[in-house]
């Protein structure tokens, strides 16, 4: 496996999610002790979506670059980037969604495919990894 790079991680975002998987808890409580015939199924999809989603990006974002592909990894969703179509990489704060759990973060607009954004800890390493695998948009 190739050089991996944890995302950074602004404090007002990971508060949103762990406070988002909070309430959803809470809430799969409450319904747990109510007469809802399909209350199992509420709870379940609460479960999943409302507590093990919003965990899971905050535990598990980062991007490995590996041979001839940069894969991002944010929770239970995957992009494979060929290295070959990376034409630019600039600095952004857009606040869109992306697999990037900063506003500090790197737009990586692809020849080949929607643009994406990134947010390593290490910036500096992670534009060195990938020139070192040959990018040469990989400057700021």
């Amino acid at each position: 496996m190739g050089e991996r790079f944890k995302s950074k991680i602004d404090p007002w975002l990971a508060a949103m999610l762990v406070t988002s998987a909070i309430v959803c808890a809470g809430a799969s409580l409450i319904m747990l002790r109510g007469a809802a015939p399909y209350r199992w199924l509420v709870v379940a999809s609460t479960l999943v979506g409302g507590v093990a989603l919003p965990l899971s990006l905050l535990l598990r974002t980062d991007y490995t670059i590996d041979n001839d592909v940069l894969l991002i990894r944010t929770g239970l969703f995957r992009w494979r980037v060929p290295l070959t179509d990376i034409i630019e990489i600039s600095p952004t704060r857009n606040i869109m969604s992306s697999p990037a759990l900063s506003l500090d973060s790197l737009l990586i607009t692809r020849r080949n495919g929607p643009a994406c954004m990134v947010s390593p800890r290490d910036k500096e390493g992670f534009l060195r990894e990938l020139q070192n695998h040959g990018v040469k948009a990989a400057s700021l």
